[in-house]
């Protein structure tokens, strides 16, 4: 269970994952300007506007809107008004108030890497409560790193939640694996910025239906799928057991269990459109 923390050397040097939170962090705060396609624009505008011309000409961004190819950063220095039409006047001296934050916990060379990256892509539903904790208070460290340990708290509460479903045996041999899971070690995610909820979910969505909860299974298994898309494919392998079932029975039925597992999946889905 340590072994995921990395008996606290956590990143060796330190425990967040600056890198992360500037993408989530601003991704989520600012999506309704950004969207999915301007994140390194707009923070290219930011630089620009504090007077980083020289730095922003050579930098290299990736187009996150088109191509998804690096490429130079020649038109948002030409045309800044590409990122910041999408402000109100309050909303960009806020944007460039948090970019200059982040930009203070990078080196020179690492900020203008970070710009070599895929963007933000936390899911709509994920933006809500992301959006939520980013906008309450002041981009700070402070801030920064008490969201970080979030993560860790929900999964803390994810393997308690399977020694309560399963018993402390088979939450031992699924920490062994987990702990162990090189690439998805504590490097990959650890100390970001809410990436691990999906993972809260997805597995008490699992120990909901080994209990026997199905409608509460299918509204957790939905969510962790509303805010990262694999954990659909448990939702799939169960709609394939129930297919099986009736080529087996050579009949259409649908047991008790799948029905009030699927009244809590369209739950789900239709709280998350009422919320949006």
């Amino acid at each position: 269970f340590l072994s995921f923390w990395n008996f606290g050397h956590f990143h060796f040097d330190h425990y967040i994952h600056i890198w992360e939170h500037y993408h989530y962090y601003i991704g989520a705060k600012y999506g309704p300007e950004l969207r999915y396609g301007r994140l390194y624009d707009c923070t290219a505008a930011a630089d620009l506007a504090d007077g980083m011309r020289t730095k922003v000409v050579k930098r290299r961004i990736r187009d996150l809107a088109v191509t998804n190819e690096l490429g130079s950063s020649a038109a948002i220095v030409a045309d800044p008004t590409r990122c910041t039409k999408h402000f109100t006047p309050a909303r960009w001296e806020e944007f460039r108030k948090d970019i200059r934050f982040f930009r203070g916990q990078f080196s020179s060379d690492r900020w203008d890497e970070s710009q070599n990256d895929h963007g933000y892509n936390g899911t709509p539903v994920w933006g809500i409560l992301g959006r939520a904790v980013a906008d309450f208070g002041d981009a700070s460290m402070r801030k920064i790193q008490i969201v970080a340990w979030i993560d860790s708290v929900l999964l803390t509460l994810a393997w308690a939640v399977v020694w309560w479903a399963f018993g402390w045996r088979a939450a031992c041999v699924s920490v062994l694996y987990w702990g162990f899971n090189f690439p998805a070690r504590f490097y990959w995610n650890g100390g970001s910025f809410l990436r691990y909820d999906y993972f809260l979910w997805l597995v008490v969505g699992i120990c909901m239906l080994k209990k026997n909860w199905h409608f509460a299974g299918g509204m957790a298994l939905t969510y962790a799928t509303l805010l990262r898309v694999f954990p659909g494919f448990v939702v799939a392998a169960l709609v394939l057991k129930a297919l099986a079932r009736m080529v087996r029975l050579r009949r259409f039925v649908v047991s008790k269990g799948h029905l009030r597992f699927a009244a809590g999946c369209i739950a789900n889905v239709t709280a998350s459109r009422i919320s949006r």
